[in-house]
């Protein structure tokens, strides 16, 4: 707890503005339709394999960007986790547990829920 309270508390520190709102607050930036680069035609190319996580309720990284990046992904061993009732901050939410469940069986693995690739759905 006192780890989380200390990231928590350097959030806060770096939000000036944020900080002022009140305990439990904290902003982030609505990138909304940016890409950042990442095409079809460079994200075809990678062949890397990689876990692409997809939270229902993320208004940074929307989820059906994260799917696009999934589908165009060059690798053959990707898995889309499709994360259910969670957000950006899917740390602090209530299924981060299935967060780090599935990202500890794809490094030591390569699999979630035992899938190469694929799509999977939790915490819903």
């Amino acid at each position: 707890m006192a780890a989380r309270d200390a990231v928590w508390a350097g959030m806060l520190a770096s939000d000036p503005v944020g900080a002022t709102w009140g305990a439990g607050v904290r902003r982030a930036p609505n990138v909304g339709g940016s890409a950042r680069g990442w095409s079809p035609e460079v994200v075809g190319k990678m062949r890397t394999p990689g876990l692409f996580i997809a939270a229902a309720l993320d208004k940074q990284a929307l989820p059906e960007r994260v799917r696009a990046l999934h589908a165009n992904d060059g690798a053959s061993e990707k898995v889309l986790l499709d994360l259910g009732c969670t957000s950006h901050n899917a740390l602090w939410e209530r299924n981060h547990l299935l967060l780090f469940q599935a990202s500890l069986e794809w490094f030591t693995k390569g699999t979630v829920n035992g899938k190469t690739s694929g799509e999977t759905r939790r915490g819903y």
